[in-house]
């Protein structure tokens, strides 16, 4: 189990999200609230793109987001809000939705960055719904935490299992298309040309990305002496380019590429976990700055910066 402090080394990266996990200490459970919003949520959002995964109900057909709270919330100030929750919703097994007031939600949570209606795809960039913000939850589950729930306005199309979001602000998307590859010669290519020696490799993966010929990689690992480093690179051309190093405790666990280009390169959502623990589980949004990705907990995509 990871402690408190460990989760407070990430607060130059992370929001404080509203999620807890329900088997882990109380310290764990409110890992969120321990890190604050970035101040640049509070900029004009007429210029920018909301972007983010998106969960899903099959049970009733809702998407949903985790809220992230506006200022530090102790233990027991979480506990408060979570007793405030009203009429159940749905129950089944270990999964149990209340409805939760608006106005209070608005008052603890951000919900000024989220939009009213919300253009939703799958993992293949295949269009799935438009729906609406409707209300917000408390839900318990293996993450316990706050949640605006969106109702698609028809039925969902596809058949993805993985989702990810966009407003309907102004955008140009790209016609792209991105997958899973196995190429185990470029795995090893990889470790030899970064001079990668593992100890223990956590993840491997390389996604193949179109129409820009290339071929985005990340491999999270343990050195020799236990620490944690995750690379991100792209190969293109016959030649590999290292695009991001994180030299931290947690690790880069999933890259998804998506319709937003940004100085020449898909914008991309990062998942970031903490290895063999709950405590952390992210994503980030990943905008190439001309010569690596940096990477935002802000979900608002301000476009008159680039």
């Amino acid at each position: 189990m990871k402690s408190l402090y460990q989760i407070v080394l990430l607060t130059l990266l992370l929001s404080c999200s509203s999620k807890t996990e329900s088997n882990e200490t109380q310290d764990v459970m409110h890992k969120q609230d321990v890190v604050h919003k970035s101040e640049h949520e509070e900029s004009s959002l007429d210029s920018s793109t909301y972007l983010n995964k998106i969960d899903y109900f099959p049970e009733t057909g809702d998407f949903y987001i985790f809220l992230d709270s506006k200022r530090q919330l102790s233990s027991e100030e979480f506990e408060a809000l979570s007793n405030k929750r009203e009429a159940l919703i749905y129950e089944e097994d270990e999964l149990a939705r209340y409805e939760f007031p608006m106005q209070l939600a608005k008052e603890e949570f951000d919900l000024s960055s989220l939009p009213q209606v919300l253009q939703i795809y799958d993992e293949q960039h295949q269009f799935v719904a438009r729906a609406k913000l409707v209300r917000t939850e408390y839900l318990i589950s293996f993450y316990n935490g706050f949640i605006a729930t969106y109702k698609p306005e028809g039925p969902i199309k596809g058949k993805g299992k993985s989702f990810y979001c966009l407003s309907f602000d102004e955008v140009n998307l790209e016609d792209m298309s991105s997958h899973p590859i196995q190429d185990e010669g470029l795995s090893d290519r990889i470790k030899a040309e970064l001079n990668i020696k593992p100890e223990y490799i956590w993840n491997q993966q390389h996604v193949s990305v179109q129409p820009y010929d290339l071929v985005l990689s990340f491999i999270a690992f343990n050195q020799a002496d236990g620490k944690t480093i995750s690379y991100l690179t792209e190969f293109r051309n016959n030649t590999i380019k290292v695009l991001k190093r994180l030299d931290e405790e947690y690790m880069i666990a999933d890259v998804l590429p998506t319709p937003i280009e940004i100085n020449g390169m898909p914008v991309l959502l990062v998942n970031i976990v903490l290895p063999e623990s709950g405590a952390l589980d992210e994503y980030l949004v990943g905008i190439y700055n001309g010569s690596e990705y940096e990477l935002s907990d802000n979900k608002r995509i301000e476009h008159k910066k680039y």
